[in-house]
C-alpha cells in the first residue's frame, strides 16, 4: 500500500459553521497540484466554495454526500456561486452519494454538481444513506480508499 500523508483538521463549530473560520483552518495547510482533498456533506460544500475562491490546483477532489445548503439553513456559510473552473484546476473529481440519502438537499446538490462538472466521476452507493455511522451497514469504506488511491470504483 502507498504511504499517504494525511491531515484531518477539526473545523470550529461544525453545526454552526462560519466560513472565514473554516477557511482560516484550511489556509494553514500547504495545498497544491499534488493534494487530494475529501469533504463530506457541508464540508464538501465548503471545499467547493474554498476551491473556487482560492483558485487552488488540486490532484483530486472527492465529495462525499455533498450538501450545498440550497435553502440556506446555515446562513451565509455556503452562500456562493460554484466556480465551474474548479473542474479545470482539478485533475480528477469524484462525487460519492447514495440515491437513498434522506438529508434534504443532497440529491439536488449532486444534480447541480454533475451538471456543473460533467467530467466528475459519479459513484452511487444506493444504501449508504448519508455515509454516517448510523446509516452505513458497516464501519469500513474500502470503496472510498479505492477512489482515493486508484481513481475509480462504482457504487
Amino acid at each position: 500500500m502507498k504511504s499517504i500523508v494525511t491531515q484531518t483538521p477539526e473545523m470550529p463549530e461544525p453545526y454552526a459553521p462560519v466560513y472565514k473560520n473554516w477557511k482560516m483552518i484550511m489556509d494553514q495547510f500547504s495545498i497544491g497540484p499534488d493534494t487530494l482533498i475529501v469533504g463530506h456533506s457541508c464540508g464538501a460544500g465548503f471545499l467547493l466554495r474554498w476551491a473556487g475562491e482560492t483558485k487552488k490546483r488540486l490532484m483530486k477532489l472527492v465529495l462525499v454526500a455533498p450538501w450545498l445548503d440550497l435553502n440556506r439553513k446555515r446562513g451565509e456559510f455556503l452562500a456562493f456561486q460554484i466556480d465551474p473552473l474548479i473542474g479545470q484546476r482539478t485533475t480528477e473529481m469524484s462525487i460519492l452519494f447514495s440515491s437513498k440519502d434522506k438529508v434534504d438537499g443532497v440529491k439536488e446538490s449532486v444534480e447541480i454538481l454533475s451538471k456543473t462538472f460533467p467530467n466528475a466521476k459519479l459513484h452511487d452507493f444506493e444504501n449508504a444513506g448519508h455515509f454516517s455511522s448510523g446509516e452505513m451497514t458497516r464501519k469500513d469504506f474500502p470503496e472510498l480508499l479505492k477512489v482515493i488511491t486508484l481513481g475509480g470504483t462504482s457504487g
